[in-house]
């Protein structure tokens, strides 16, 4: 099975089953496939806040899907992005130091 997979899995499972104590057990059965998974770092993930990045691709994705049956959704990447800032949900990236 692939990683990602696994990990979806294992998540909607653990998701599903709050009371019961699957995480030491599925961090078992992932370790045995060669997946390293500590049940702290499953516990630290399902706790934290989620980050700057998560929230902004999500804010995103809604916009894109939002295109979707417009014309702006048979934009190629290059006139979606301009088309995303021009809207204001992007901000131009910085200038590159190199």
């Amino acid at each position: 099975a692939s990683t990602s997979s696994i990990g979806t899995i294992s998540a909607t499972a653990l998701h599903h089953y709050p009371g019961l104590n699957w995480v030491e057990s599925i961090c078992r059965v992932l370790t045995a496939q060669g997946f390293q998974v500590a049940p702290r770092t499953y516990r630290n993930w399902k706790t934290a806040a989620p980050s700057a990045r998560t929230i902004t691709d999500a804010h995103l994705t809604k916009e894109l899907r939002a295109t979707i049956g417009t014309a702006e959704g048979l934009y190629g990447r290059r006139k979606m992005t301009a088309h995303l800032r021009r809207e204001g949900h992007m901000s131009r990236p910085a200038p590159s130091t190199a």
